[in-house]
Formats: structure tokens, sequence, C-alpha cells
């Protein structure tokens, strides 16, 4: 089927030439090199889709703070449980590993991607899911890392890097985050 040569009326003017030198090129391809023309939509269409796949894959593979949560006040010196969740994949996926830790916001919060005044924890992530759930709890697979509260009066940056492989159809295909907090660190009244 051709293209339509009729244009609405905000394409007139100047560029309404440009356009229809396009359409008069689709019509062209289309009719005399339809074959080709096709496999080319085809080939275009197939790409995008695999973009796509291959976004809303990454998007599903993010993990996230449970607890402590974003806001949250923690007493220097004392040792709290954070807990990192791990969604369920949209796919196979082999974990590669985590880096824990925190960092004072003196001027302004660093990144995680920067670096971590203080470092809890780096190596293997092993989430596992929960052997039963609560009413009211997810089924989110976690892991939980036991750490001091380092001595900072303020707000802090709790921050991870996780890094894994997602499996594609010929491959795996490598996926890093980094996710971050800001929590508020105060002295212990001892």
């Amino acid at each position: 089927m051709p293209f339509s040569h009729s244009l609405p009326v905000f394409f007139g003017g100047v560029y309404k030439p440009h356009i229809l030198k396009i359409v008069g090129i689709l019509n062209f391809l289309s009719r005399k090199h339809h074959t080709n023309f096709r496999n080319m939509l085809h080939t275009i269409s197939c790409t995008v889709l695999a973009l796509l796949v291959l976004t809303c894959t990454s998007v599903a593979q993010k993990a996230l703070f449970a607890y402590p949560q974003d806001g949250d006040t923690l007493v220097a010196g004392s040792n709290i449980s954070i807990r990192v969740d791990r969604p369920t994949p949209s796919g196979p996926v082999v974990e590669a590993g985590i880096g824990l830790g925190m960092s004072p916001c003196n001027e302004s919060c660093p990144s995680p991607e920067t670096s971590f005044e203080y470092l809890f924890y780096a190596g293997a992530f092993n989430p596992q899911r929960p052997a039963q759930v609560s009413l009211g709890e997810d089924f989110n697979a976690f892991q939980n890392f036991t750490v001091t509260v380092p001595s900072i009066d303020g707000p802090a940056i709790l921050g991870f890097l996780h890094s894994s492989f997602g499996e594609g159809a010929d491959a795996f295909y490598p996926y890093f985050e980094s996710v971050n907090i800001t929590v508020n660190v105060v002295p212990s009244s001892q």
C-alpha cells in the first residue's frame, strides 16, 4: 500500500516539499524494492524489539535496600542489619558480586560509584528467598549484612555497587548498578 500524499495542515509551508520527497522515496522503495524494503523494516523492528527486551530485563534486575530506608536515623557505634532485596528477575541471572559502604555528606553526598569512606563488605552476592512468607511480607530474594555504624555525625550516603549477568538468547550480558540512600547518623548517647 503506497504512502499517502495528503498531509495535515501543520505540515504545510516550508517543510511540505521535504516531506513529499521522503514520502516519494518511501513509495518508490515499497513498489520497486518491495522485498528488500520489507526485509529492512523487519530488521529495524527486530532490533528495536531486542533493545526494548534488554532494557526491560535490565530494569527488572535491580536490587534495592529493604532496610534501613532512605531518611532513617542510625546511631554511631551500633550494629545494624542491612537487607538488600533482589526482586525476581525476568530471566536467568548469575550474580557476580556486591560492594557495600558508607560515606559522610560533607559539602555534598558522594556517589558510591566514586568512593566509600567506609567499606563494609565486598564480595559474593547470594540472595536467598525466605523459607516462609508471612502475610504482608514480600517474596523477594535477599541477603543480610551486619555492620557497625561508623562515627559520622550528620547525613551520610549508604550505598552499594551490584553486578550480575543476565542470560540472553545467545550470551550472558553484564549488568551494573549503583544504589544509595541518605541516612542520618547521630552520636551514641553513652
